[in-house]
């Protein structure tokens, strides 16, 4: 299948399902990240960097088993999604509701974010 043609059908579809089901990361959560997690959120792609290089786990998880690219996506920071996943974040990794960031992306009809994921 063409990526293009893909992309089109993940995002029908995503379109068709129910989008309440996820659960994005709450004001409060968002205020109290930190690291990783806080860099991911804010797309602050030089911190992110910064932080991969001073050792932080790439893919630590907070309290929803979110890792930080998974903040990034639920957030459509792109650039953000995009150098956790240069830098070796797990693509496949799972929220505590069992949802990726391929699933993400798509339900919140980010097709941006797919783009990249799909890259």
């Amino acid at each position: 299948m063409h990526r293009p043609l893909a992309l089109l059908t993940i995002v029908m579809l995503a379109a068709a399902a129910p989008a309440a089901a996820q659960t994005p990361p709450s004001a409060t959560e968002l205020r109290s990240y930190a690291g990783l997690h806080a860099a991911a959120a804010r797309g602050d792609v030089q911190e992110i960097g910064r932080l991969i290089i001073a050792g932080e786990r790439i893919d630590v998880q907070d309290a929803s088993s979110r890792t930080p690219l998974i903040v990034a996506a639920f957030a459509g920071q792109h650039e953000a999604a995009r150098a956790l996943l240069q830098s070796g974040a797990n693509p496949n990794a799972q929220d505590a509701q069992r949802y990726d960031i391929i699933t993400i992306a798509a339900v919140v009809l980010c097709p941006i974010a797919v783009a990249v994921v799909l890259a």
